[in-house]
């Protein structure tokens, strides 16, 4: 099993609303429509409720991804806080709140990748990617400033605040073999209270250039970014607000 550097960040009251690890692939071999079931065999313990879920996936292996239609099953486990999504190349494995730690996201992952791989006949890796979404509460008569450092500026001329606002950055990492997407945007519907989502996705975009053996660590190295990035953006008040333990 890869051992890494897993670092130990708590808070009593964390802002993560959710976290997902996806993978994409070509695969073969093994019939799709055989894998749920076998899937199912190995986490029934710990995911016994099953749903089945109609979408739009992505269907790699032509010389363009094309969008299809796709059944996806999610399973869940008893309090509904954890999921597994698989369909035809995908495997998504979602925790939501309450979060933990990294460390334990991190081992569910690596099982559920690991249950995934005994099923399926997993060829090529095309997408990884790994999401933490992260609701901020803006104190009231404060503005965005309090709670972020990174943000916008509104000219003269405007209301000081808009109703609703969308800031969307990327940045390259390892040598523009992966990148991260920073989005910030106004969230909730409550007019009297100002929340902020700052969603954070660190993805793979030369897959081909990370081994199968290595794709463990690849996660470690996307978190590490992911919460470099995090603590750059987020003001000490805010970090007060999450009460580190």
């Amino acid at each position: 099993m890869h051992q890494s550097k897993l670092r130990q960040v708590k808070y009593e009251n964390p802002p993560i609303i959710e976290a997902v690890c996806e993978f994409r692939f070509v695969q073969g071999g093994v019939q799709p429509a055989l894998i749920p079931g076998r899937f199912y065999e190995r986490v029934k313990t710990e995911y016994p409720d099953i749903e089945m879920k109609k979408g739009v996936g992505v269907q790699e292996g032509g010389a363009q991804p094309t969008f299809v239609t796709q059944e996806r099953t999610v399973f869940r486990n008893p309090t509904a806080n954890r999921l597994v999504q698989i369909s035809p190349g995908m495997l998504a494995i979602n925790q939501l709140r309450p979060y933990s730690d990294y460390a334990t996201f991190h081992r569910e992952i690596e099982a559920r990748f690991s249950d995934y791989s005994a099923v399926a006949d997993i060829r090529r890796i095309t997408r990884i990617g790994l999401r933490y979404i992260n609701r901020l509460t803006v104190p009231e008569g404060k503005t965005l400033e309090a709670v972020l450092h990174l943000g916008f500026k509104v000219p003269q001329g405007f209301p000081t605040k808009p109703d609703t606002h969308l800031l969307r950055l990327e940045f390259p990492y390892q040598a523009h073999r992966d990148r991260l997407i920073l989005i910030i945007a106004r969230s909730g519907d409550d007019p009297q209270k100002e929340e902020v989502m700052l969603d954070l996705d660190y993805i793979a975009i030369k897959p081909e250039q990370i081994e199968q053996g290595e794709l463990m660590r690849w996660v470690d190295t996307a978190h590490e970014a992911i919460e470099d990035v995090f603590h750059a953006c987020v003001t000490q008040e805010a970090v007060a607000s999450f009460r580190p333990v």
